[in-house]
């Protein structure tokens, strides 16, 4: 008794790496959006904060203080008690 090909694929079952893709993009997808949503809501967080640490003066603009720059301090060097004349070169005659 032979099988029909509308009876074979019936009974026929899914591979189990296909379910594997699919349930792999799915969670691709979720964290995607996790991250976008993430990104967003610490953009804006930020911007929140910055506009409530802007001065709400009289317009006058915010005068931050220079930098400064962290360098050794100046060393003088010694000058050579006696100056030493240099050796005279010798040349072939």
């Amino acid at each position: 008794m032979t099988e029909s090909a509308a009876d074979r694929s019936r009974f026929r079952r899914v591979h189990p790496a296909r379910n594997a893709r699919v349930i792999t993009g799915a969670l691709s997808a979720m964290a995607l959006m996790g991250m976008v949503a993430g990104f967003q809501l610490s953009a804006s967080a930020q911007a929140a904060d910055l506009a409530a640490a802007k001065p709400t003066g009289a317009g006058a603009p915010a005068v931050s203080a220079p930098a400064r720059t962290l360098e050794a301090p100046a060393t003088a060097v010694p000058a050579p008690a006696t100056a030493v004349p240099a050796p005279a070169a010798a040349v072939p005659a």
